[in-house]
């Protein structure tokens, strides 16, 4: 190759017969579908994978669980008066669903 050195702000060269060549299946892979098919497959790339779909539920559920416990301290605050504690467990419970949802996300990281 060149022995000159690498300059990451030069543009990538593809050569004009490999674009050429790939253009061209593109075009044949489009062009032998469907419209049936082309919006299967559109839909199918915007929704996502199952691992995304499972992600989404887990941080979904997290969610909705906190809700409900923050709604109902709400409630017990409101029954008993007590508004200075009943703040502060309710940003204990804020606190916890910050926490949460950063482990969920660490561990989705890690199984990729």
């Amino acid at each position: 190759m060149d022995d000159l050195p690498a300059n990451d702000d030069a543009p990538l060269f593809v050569p004009e017969e490999f674009q050429l060549e790939h253009r061209e299946e593109a075009h044949r892979m489009v062009a032998s579908t469907s419209g049936r098919q082309r919006v299967g497959r559109r839909i199918a790339s915007v929704v996502g994978s199952r691992k995304d779909a499972s992600r989404h539920w887990s941080f979904a559920l997290a969610v909705a669980v906190h809700a409900l416990a923050a709604l109902l301290l709400l409630v017990i605050t409101a029954v008993t008066g007590t508004w200075t504690a009943g703040g502060i467990v309710l940003g204990l419970a804020g606190l916890s669903l910050v926490v949460t949802l950063r482990i969920l996300r660490s561990c989705e990281r890690r199984r990729r």
